[in-house]
């Protein structure tokens, strides 16, 4: 037996360094703090514009997806896609704190995502697109058809320089992603934010934070001057595309916190 045991404990080695490493990751969570200005953005709230327009919030929704996150090398960590889609809901709390797992350790130095739904999904089965996207449950009035697809941003409510006849009510639905069988305009959008000397470390074990400011002040001044008194119902026209260059302003960072 004393013969066999070195031999033995030479098998052991062998064994325990081939044996496969845990992988290194951590988990991401990205919380959006809603403001108009210098003022909480909230359901019912009262606000004016660059404009002097006053308006009333009642609705705001928007897709987040595709979010990619970069490092100072130019490489960057691409979420997978069945993860990277969330669909925000200002009058649902628990809609704006997005949560990633399995992030790569390591320095990241900026984040990237788009603000609507790639066209691949779409135009995919409606089986097929679930949680966020499912047209039957949390997307059911984020969604016009198949073939027109997702509501990107949705934001409703009211305004004295509405006309009457509208019931005093402002709307902006955009969507569109390129079309399937006929082209239309293209309103996906992608929000990238640097940050600076604000470094994230994605650490063994711990669970980071990205905190964004979304601005909605910033919606109705950047880079387009929007007036509710001018356009206040956008859905399927040229200006929709305006509209949503002007949503991808409305992000930026708060702080990051590893």
């Amino acid at each position: 037996m004393k013969r066999l045991f070195p031999a033995y404990l030479f098998i052991v080695i062998i064994f325990l360094s081939c044996k496969p490493k845990e992988t290194s990751k951590s988990s991401l969570v990205i919380d959006l703090k809603h403001i108009f200005g210098d003022k909480d953005l909230l359901i019912g709230g009262t606000y004016t514009n660059a404009s002097g327009e006053e308006l009333t919030i009642t609705k705001l929704n928007y897709f987040i997806s595709n979010i990619k996150l970069q490092k100072a090398d130019g490489s960057e960590y691409v979420v997978p896609q069945n993860s990277s889609y969330f669909l925000v809901k200002l009058a649902e709390k628990n809609t704006q704190q997005l949560s990633l797992q399995n992030i790569p350790l390591g320095e990241y130095t900026g984040i990237s995502f788009t603000i609507g739904v790639d066209s691949l999904r779409n135009t995919l089965e409606p089986s097929q697109r679930t949680g966020a996207l499912d047209v039957g449950g949390a997307a059911e009035d984020m969604y016009w058809s198949w073939n027109t697809g997702y509501i990107f941003f949705k934001l409703e409510g009211s305004s004295p320089v509405v006309p009457a006849s509208q019931n005093n009510q402002f709307k902006f639905h955009i969507g569109f992603y390129g079309g399937y069988n006929t082209p239309t305009i293209n309103n996906l959008r992608t929000s990238s934010i640097n940050f600076g000397s604000d470094k994230l470390k994605m650490q063994q074990g711990k669970t980071s934070l990205i905190h964004l400011k979304v601005d909605l002040a910033e919606f109705f001044k950047n880079p387009t001057l929007i007036k509710l008194s001018e356009n206040n119902s956008v859905e399927f026209s040229a200006f929709s595309a305006t509209v949503a260059n002007n949503y991808t302003d409305i992000f930026s960072l708060d702080f990051v916190h590893n």
